[in-house]
């Protein structure tokens, strides 16, 4: 997070940091877990029986 020294009170994602998020959520939606694990943890949801 950056908080720009124009307005405090709203902290932002710097531009490289936006664009990896849209990275794993592409990467995430096609089930490429093997570019994930190279980012970071992979976690799954299951669902309550």
């Amino acid at each position: 997070m950056v908080i720009p020294p124009d307005d405090p009170s709203e902290p932002c994602y710097e531009a490289e940091t936006v664009k990896f998020l849209r990275d794993v959520k592409e990467h995430a939606e096609r089930g490429e877990l093997s570019w994930l694990k190279k980012h970071g943890k992979v976690y799954a949801a299951v669902g309550a029986e």
